[in-house]
């Protein structure tokens, strides 16, 4: 919302993005101190880095079954709000497996918006309908928690390090939603000429 020029909702939304982080770190450390012993106890989250080939399908498939209902879309878009966060998530993985977290982002959000537009055009919809839950799973919540983990355990340059990559990681999905977009634009430009 805010690369598309929608100041206030896209504000709104990044502040309400930035408390949840923030009281999801309050939670944890709260539920550290209570169990905590006489060591000092630390805010870490294994990677998961080897998972099997179905969990890269099952779960985007779960994922864009709650988002119809998060974003209270009709049931019967259901299945094509599933397949474009599969669709989604196994180009953001491979994009980031060939070239880079940043840039299996881009691909990620590319993959979203053309495939949503495409998609959409077809079924009569507004493509955001498909779009925002297959972007949400691209969203880099997991690298802002551990931004303000690293706070928590007053390690302040992991906590730039990491803040920052989550500003890169969102910069660049905002740059392949708008590129998405202006690459269909000009091709729909183009078939009107003929």
């Amino acid at each position: 919302e805010l690369a598309q020029g929608h100041w206030t909702a896209g504000s709104g939304r990044f502040l309400a993005g930035v408390v949840t982080l923030l009281l999801l770190v309050v939670g944890v450390v709260v539920g550290q101190q209570a169990v905590a012993s006489n060591e000092k106890a630390r805010l870490i989250l294994p990677a998961a880095t080897n998972l099997p080939a179905w969990i890269r399908i099952l779960s985007p498939l779960v994922a864009g079954l709650s988002m119809t209902h998060l974003f209270n879309a009709r049931r019967r878009d259901a299945p094509w709000i599933m397949l474009i966060c599969v669709i989604t998530s196994l180009a953001a993985y491979g994009g980031g497996r060939l070239l880079g977290s940043n840039a299996g982002a881009f691909v990620g959000a590319f993959t979203a918006t053309a495939a949503s537009i495409l998609l959409a055009r077809r079924l009569r919809l507004p493509y955001a309908v498909l779009q925002q839950p297959a972007t949400v799973l691209l969203v880099p919540g997991t690298i802002g928690f551990l931004s303000f983990g690293s706070l928590v355990d007053q390690n302040v340059n992991r906590a730039i390090q990491t803040g920052f990559l989550m500003l890169m990681v969102a910069l660049t999905l905002s740059i392949g939603a708008l590129l998405a977009r202006v690459a269909l634009r000009q091709g729909m430009a183009r078939e009107y000429e003929r």
